[in-house]
C-alpha cells in the first residue's frame, strides 16, 4: 500500500510537471487532466482529496469526459453565482482568494472592492483559501462538510489571516447554500 502511494505521488508530481502551465484555467477547455502547482499547498490539497474521495468522505469525479465536462460546467456556474451573490452581501471582512486546484481558476473576495471570479493568481503569501474542484463541489452540494475537508487536509487556510478567511469562506458556501 505505501508502494502505491509513492507511485501515485509520482505519477500526481509528473501531471504538475507536465507542460501546462500554472496561470492556465481548465474552464477555458471545460476538461479536468489533473492539478495546477498555482500554490505551494496545492499538491498536499490534491493528495488528500484523492485520500478523501477514497475513504468515501466524498464522491470523485466522473470517469467518462462529457460527464466530466458536465461537472465542471457545474461548478463554474456555482462558483460564478457565489462571487456574484458574495459581491452583493460582504460589505466588508477579510480579503481572501480561493484557487480550486484541479481547474486552476482563482477566486477573489475583498470587502471594499467586491468579489472577483476567474481573479489573477494570489502572491504565494496573500491569505489564500485551497482546495479542489471535486471538494468544491462536495461542500456547495452537503454532501461533506467544511469540517471534514480541513480534517482530511483537502481544504487549506494559507496566510496571516487564513482562519478568518476560512471562517468568512464557510460562510458564504453555508449562505449560498441556504439560498
Amino acid at each position: 500500500m505505501s508502494g502505491r502511494r509513492h507511485l501515485g505521488g509520482a505519477v500526481l508530481a509528473a501531471l504538475l510537471l507536465s507542460g501546462a502551465q500554472a496561470n492556465a484555467c481548465a474552464f477555458h477547455g471545460a476538461t479536468i487532466q489533473g492539478i495546477f502547482a498555482a500554490h505551494p499547498a496545492s499538491l498536499n490539497v490534491a493528495l488528500a482529496t484523492r485520500n478523501a474521495i477514497d475513504a468515501g468522505l466524498m464522491p470523485d469525479f466522473p470517469k467518462e469526459a462529457d460527464q466530466r465536462r458536465a461537472q465542471l460546467f457545474m461548478i463554474q456556474l456555482a462558483a460564478s453565482q457565489l462571487v456574484r451573490k458574495a459581491d452583493h452581501a460582504r460589505a466588508e471582512g477579510p480579503e481572501f482568494s480561493v484557487l480550486l486546484v484541479e481547474s486552476g481558476l482563482w477566486l477573489r473576495f475583498n470587502g471594499v472592492s467586491g468579489a472577483i471570479f476567474h481573479a489573477d493568481p494570489a502572491p504565494v503569501d496573500a491569505t489564500t483559501i485551497v482546495l479542489a474542484d471535486a471538494s468544491f463541489a462536495a461542500l456547495l452540494a452537503s454532501k461533506v462538510s467544511p469540517e471534514q475537508l480541513i480534517a482530511a487536509g483537502a481544504l487549506v487556510a494559507h496566510g496571516d489571516t487564513g482562519d478568518l478567511a476560512a471562517s468568512e469562506f464557510v460562510r458564504l458556501v453555508g449562505g449560498f447554500r441556504g439560498g
